[in-house]
């Protein structure tokens, strides 16, 4: 993943305690967990937030469960529930509405969440937008695949 706009010009506001950005929404592209995904490769956290300890839980739980696949126990099913469940107190519905309009604070004060569209940080991916300014680069080489 390569940043190619200092994060200081992304327009943060700095009340945000976390970072996320929009993958795709399911209605356009089929994928295997939510109706929104949320990125786990791209996001920045202060420390000890909520959603990085909601993620933990679930991956323990689903590793008790016997979950040994990486989308599903460590990926972006994962981290979207625990985006969720953290914003919302429970899991992704699919109604057909972007449960998370981007550029928007969400969850509580000291802890918001302030989410960046798919076409700034999913780009070259699923979702993204060719007219939208370009935050971050994926070359989508991980050795997870192998």
């Amino acid at each position: 993943v390569t940043c190619l706009e200092p994060i200081s010009s992304w327009g943060v506001p700095p009340t945000a305690a976390m970072l996320a950005g929009h993958e795709f929404d399911a209605e356009a592209f089929a994928q295997p967990c939510n109706p929104e995904q949320v990125e786990q490769w791209f996001f920045a956290a202060a420390p000890g937030h909520p959603v990085l300890h909601k993620a933990l839980q679930l991956i323990m739980q689903k590793w008790k469960a016997e979950q040994r696949e990486t989308i599903m126990l460590t990926g972006p099913c994962t981290f979207t529930e625990a985006v969720y469940t953290f914003v919302q107190g429970k899991a992704p519905v699919l109604d057909g509405k972007q449960d998370f309009p981007d550029h928007q604070l969400y969850g509580p004060a000291g802890q918001q969440i302030y989410m960046l569209s798919s076409g700034e940080v999913a780009w070259p991916g699923i979702g993204s937008n060719p007219n939208e300014r370009k935050l971050i680069r994926h070359a989508f080489q991980g050795s997870w695949k192998q």
